[in-house]
C-alpha cells in the first residue's frame, strides 16, 4: 500500500550531488573529472550534471525525477510520463537542450524496459522550467536525494514512448506482455469487448506467428516490412531474442461486432518501428510501400 505521507517522505530534504549518488550507486563516473577542474570539479562538469538519465550496462539506470511530478493511487508510488512529449519544447531557450536530454532518457527508458534493468530514482525538489515560456528562467534546485528504494519500469510503450515506473516494483519481461498495439485503435463498444474475449486467443496466436515464422526462417525473428529486416536478436543479442511485434494485415477496428477468426498466415512479424508507421494517423497502411526504395 502506498500512501500520500509516503509519498511526502520523499521530498528530498538534502541537496546531494548527482555525482555522489552515482559514486554510491557504483556508476562509473572518471568521465566527471576529464573538465577543465579536473577532479576538483567533477561534481559541477556541465557535461554530465545536468542530464536526466544515467545508464551503468548491466547494473541499473539512474533517472531523475522531480517530487511534483511523483503520484500514488493508494496501491503504489508511481512516475508516469512521456519525454517524447517533452521534447517537443517550443521555447527557443531550451528547444535543443531539452530535446538532447529527452532523446537520451528516452533511449536509456527503452534500453532499460527492454534488458530488464532497475531504476534508481534521484528524486528532485524546486522549481523546474516551464518549457513553453520563452521566459522562464532555468531550473532551480533546492534539494536532491537518492531513494533507497530501486523502482521498475512496468510499462514502456515502444511506439509512443508512454512509461510506468514504479516504486518497489520488480522488472517486467517485455516478451511476456502483450504487444498487439492494434487494440490501442479499437473503436469503443461491442468490437471492444468482443476483443477482450478473444484476447486469449491472440496471444496464442502471437506465439504461434512466432513459432511458425522461426521455424520457416533458420530460426530467425525479423521484421517483414520489405526494406527494412529489424532483427532485436541480431542487435539486442540474447535479450532481443523472441522480441517482435505482431501485425494483423486485416484491421481488428474493420471486423464485425462479434469478432472474426484470425489465423497465423493473416499475420506478419514487425518492428516497432514500422508497426507504428502502419497504424500512424489511425490507418493501416499496406507493408509493401512503407518504406520507400533507395532513390537512385
Amino acid at each position: 500500500m502506498a500512501t500520500t505521507e509516503e509519498l511526502n517522505a520523499l521530498m528530498p530534504v538534502g541537496k546531494r550531488t548527482v555525482y555522489s549518488i552515482l559514486q554510491e550507486l557504483g556508476f562509473d563516473v572518471r568521465d566527471w573529472a576529464r573538465g577543465k577542474r579536473g577532479l576538483k570539479g567533477a561534481a559541477a562538469n556541465p557535461n554530465f550534471c545536468y542530464e536526466w538519465s544515467f545508464l551503468e550496462e548491466g547494473k541499473s539506470l539512474a533517472v531523475c525525477m522531480w517530487h511534483a511530478e511523483l503520484s500514488e493511487d493508494g496501491q503504489k508510488i508511481f512516475y508516469k510520463n512521456n519525454v517524447r512529449r517533452t521534447s517537443l519544447s517550443s521555447n527557443p531557450r531550451s528547444r535543443q537542450m531539452w530535446n538532447r536530454r529527452a532523446r537520451s532518457l528516452d533511449a536509456n527508458l527503452q534500453r532499460a524496459y527492454l534488458t530488464g534493468l532497475p531504476i534508481a530514482s534521484i528524486v528532485i525538489a524546486g522549481q523546474r522550467r516551464d518549457r513553453d515560456d520563452p521566459e522562464s528562467t532555468a531550473s532551480k534546485t533546492k534539494a536532491r536525494i537518492l531513494d533507497p528504494m530501486s523502482w521498475a519500469i512496468v510499462d514502456y510503450d515502444l511506439d509512443t514512448g508512454d512509461f510506468l515506473i514504479v516504486r518497489g516494483a520488480k522488472p517486467v519481461d517485455p516478451k511476456e506482455q502483450p504487444l498487439d498495439d492494434e487494440i490501442k485503435a479499437f473503436p469503443e463498444g461491442n468490437k471492444r469487448r468482443a476483443f477482450r474475449t478473444h484476447r486469449h486467443r491472440e496471444r496464442q496466436l502471437r506465439s504461434d506467428k512466432i513459432m511458425d515464422f522461426k521455424a520457416k526462417n533458420g530460426g530467425r525473428l525479423f521484421c517483414e516490412v520489405p526494406r527494412c529486416g529489424f532483427d532485436f536478436s541480431k542487435t539486442y543479442g540474447a535479450i532481443g531474442e523472441g522480441y517482435a511485434h505482431v501485425h494483423h494485415l486485416d484491421p481488428l477496428g474493420t471486423g464485425p461486432d462479434e469478432g472474426r477468426e484470425t489465423t497465423i498466415d493473416r499475420l506478419a512479424v514487425v518492428c516497432p518501428n514500422c508497426h507504428a508507421m502502419i497504424h500512424l494517423g489511425g490507418v493501416c497502411r499496406d507493408m509493401s510501400d512503407l518504406i520507400a526504395p533507395p532513390s537512385t
